[in-house]
């Protein structure tokens, strides 16, 4: 449905006093205001509507549709507006609430002469802002800029921006540029901080969550300008002086009928006035079951016979949230700012960069012949730019998927999130809103890294279905009983105990306990795969015995899987050999985080897959694309997992054949999942995962 938006008018004619030009004791030109006094101004700020936010990447074919925000993330609780020359240097800063004060002018204290206002229309997505701007700073500033003589500006165009529901962090530096900040121009590189630690983790401190608001759409959602919006102010300060009571502000986005009479509404030939068009500056996750059948997938053929598995996702863990985001949106050819195209408020579109934050860290790059530091370097660790890091360790030498680094994640069940009444709904209703993040953009192509992108990982658990082999089945139902020997009896058997068989997977198939791989591979003849894996030594990686020796070694020092138990120092041995040969290993284990509504852990085998959010996909499988991972602002992606093709990577990094580490590419030639992927702009991105 299409939604029409209509832009409230603050200042309307029954607001506007006539003001002549010569009235009485004024003089033209350089006479100054009172230095007690206020300029007062009302302007329009607008959220995108279907009409006119359309997705940056059409040309790529990524582009689906829009998504109109819910009105709560519509809303604008507060605004701080900034007026810039056109080279943006900085003329005055003012705020407005909707049932506060007006701060007024670089440095000063709350207002005393009215309060500022937002007022939006039923749908959110138009306001009207009403505020006021110290006569000391427009004074200061007609001082530097206007020529002395006459007191006339040559140029009376500026930049305007908007911040709405902006932190606290951000009012603070504007406030600490001090009285003679007119000129200035690093402003527009101020930046948010994000800390965030889920609370699962115990007691949070302060530095554990900061900023946080910011994600918090009850708080309201950051927003900021989608492009500079220009407008013309008055030529001297004589014409500002009608317009210092708040009954009668000068129009920023509208035409106006006094002073000299400056039009400000929009004009399509010069591209000025008009409402400042602003975006959320934030993204937005969204999930649904794309199983059908409680997160729960056929995951293919196993052993012989047909015999088929099933995975259930249990789990769904937000990693590499970054930490920072520009409140401006910053665009160049090449994701730096020193890049040729740059652009301030620039959109995001084919064959261009957002420019990150963090972006010449995420970039290792040659200067002189000299090797720039970069994120996972000493003094540049994955925390101090991440929230959830991926791997532990903040040093690209010590990272690792270990029990440390699964602490780090941000936690969450599919089943809770898409619980009814657990999580809004999105537009359709058949998506539910899961959370908020930031921008992540990485510069170039091949520094797209599953230490660098933010992803999810799912987390699954092994499944049976009608077809599963009894002895797999058994070890998942922990229904596998042992003798003392080890083989597998019946549970009524005397002296049978409950055993947790170690799983092992190679060639698509998979083996309860080695003695079947072992078994398997013996009855292959020489040079077969799996025959040379388990049978042969592994010479190219140094081995001097085969697997099935490592194995035997293991058992007759007594079995151990644990560290203590007889045999143990021997297990790793094996295991590693096992690996280096191809091996994927499964170890029974108790998963406990316990969900919403969870009074008991999951038991049983697990395995995880990562998914690296897509942003523009080429549609190139295993080949990567400028801004295919990445998360951009004011953009949904709708995230389902439709598909699992295999058995995920094991729990345990040691266990695993092809272990993620800090130069892993989020898209490998090797590819096992499968993402195909709508793109749409809230700006919305429906993204479909096969894994």
């Amino acid at each position: 449905m299409k939604l029409y938006h209509t832009l409230i008018g603050l200042c309307t004619a029954a607001m506007v006093a006539s003001c002549s030009d010569d009235t009485p004791g004024v003089n033209p030109g350089n006479t100054e205001m009172p230095a007690d006094s206020y300029a007062w101004f009302g302007m329009g700020v607008k959220l995108p509507s279907d009409a006119d936010s359309r997705s940056a990447t059409t040309d790529n074919g990524s582009t689906g549709g829009t998504e109109i925000g819910r009105t709560e993330e519509n809303r604008i609780h507060r605004a701080l507006i900034v007026f810039a020359d056109k080279d943006n240097g900085f003329i005055a800063y003012a705020t407005a609430s909707q049932g506060g004060g007006i701060s007024a002018g670089t440095g000063s204290t709350t207002s005393t002469s009215g309060t500022g206002s937002i007022t939006t229309n039923p749908d959110g997505v138009s306001a009207g802002i009403l505020a006021s701007v110290s006569a000391s700073h427009i004074n200061a500033y007609y001082s530097k800029k206007a020529d002395p003589t006459t007191g006339i500006l040559m140029d009376n165009m500026v930049n305007v921006y908007v911040y709405a529901n902006y932190p606290q962090d951000l009012l603070d530096s504007f406030k600490a540029m001090g009285d003679d900040a007119v000129g200035r121009s690093d402003w527009t590189d101020f930046y948010c901080e994000v800390s965030e630690r889920s609370s699962d983790h115990g007691s949070l401190t302060e530095d554990d969550n900061k900023n946080t608001s910011v994600l918090d759409v009850v708080s309201g959602l950051p927003m900021s300008n989608a492009a500079i919006t220009t407008a013309y102010i008055p030529k001297s300060i004589h014409d500002w002086l009608p317009f210092t009571d708040e009954d009668h502000p000068f129009k920023m986005s509208e035409a106006n009928t006094e002073g000299d009479k400056i039009d400000n509404s929009f004009s399509s030939v010069n591209m000025t006035g008009g409402p400042v068009q602003l975006q959320r500056s934030v993204a937005r996750f969204d999930f649904k079951d794309g199983s059908r059948n409680n997160f729960t997938y056929h995951v293919g053929v196993y052993g012989q016979g047909g015999n088929t598995l099933d995975v259930q996702l249990i789990r769904m863990n937000l990693v590499n949230m970054s930490k920072h985001f520009y409140y401006l949106q910053r665009v160049s050819n090449n994701g730096h700012a020193s890049g040729e195209g740059f652009k301030l408020c620039g959109r995001d579109l084919p064959g261009n960069y957002i420019v990150d934050y963090a972006a010449d860290l995420k970039c290792v790059h040659q200067d002189g012949g000299e090797v720039m530091t970069g994120i996972g370097d000493k003094g540049n660790g994955y925390s101090k730019y991440y929230n959830f890091c991926f791997g532990s360790g903040d040093n690209s030498e010590d990272w690792k998927i270990d029990l440390a680094a699964r602490d780090q994640w941000y936690r969450d069940t599919p089943s809770e999130v898409v619980s009814q009444g657990s999580n809004m709904s999105d537009a359709t209703g058949e998506y539910k809103i899961w959370r908020y993040v930031t921008e992540n953009a990485i510069p170039g192509i091949n520094q797209q890294k599953v230490s660098l992108s933010t992803g999810i990982v799912f987390k699954g658990m092994l499944r049976n279905t009608p077809n599963t082999p009894a002895n797999l089945r058994d070890a998942i139902n922990e229904n596998y009983y042992v003798d003392a020997a080890g083989n597998k009896v019946d549970r009524d058997a005397p002296g049978a105990t409950l055993d947790h068989p170690i799983l092992y997977l190679f060639d698509n198939v998979l083996y309860v306990k080695f003695t079947a791989v072992i078994a398997a591979a013996q009855g292959t003849a020489p040079g077969d795969v799996l025959n040379n894996a388990v049978l042969r030594p592994n010479t190219d990686k140094g081995y001097a015995r085969s697997v099935a020796d490592y194995y035997t070694a293991w058992q007759t020092a007594g079995g151990g899987q644990e560290s203590g138990e007889q045999g143990y120092a021997q297990f790793m041995e094996f295991k590693k050999a096992a690996v280096d040969a191809g091996i994927t290993i499964y170890q029974w284990a108790t998963d406990e985080y316990l969900g919403q509504g969870q009074t008991t852990p999951h038991k049983g085998y697990f395995c995880y897959y990562y998914y690296w959010n897509r942003h523009n996909d080429n549609n190139i499988p295993g080949v990567m694309g400028p801004m295919e991972f990445a998360v951009v602002r004011n953009n949904v992606y709708k995230i389902s997992v439709d598909r699992i093709r295999r058995i995920g990577h094991p729990r345990r990094t040691e266990n695993d054949p092809d272990p993620q580490n800090p130069e892993t590419p989020d898209e490998e030639s090797d590819v096992y999942l499968d993402v195909q992927v709508t793109t749409l702009p809230w700006v919305v991105r429906r993204n479909s995962i096969e894994f």
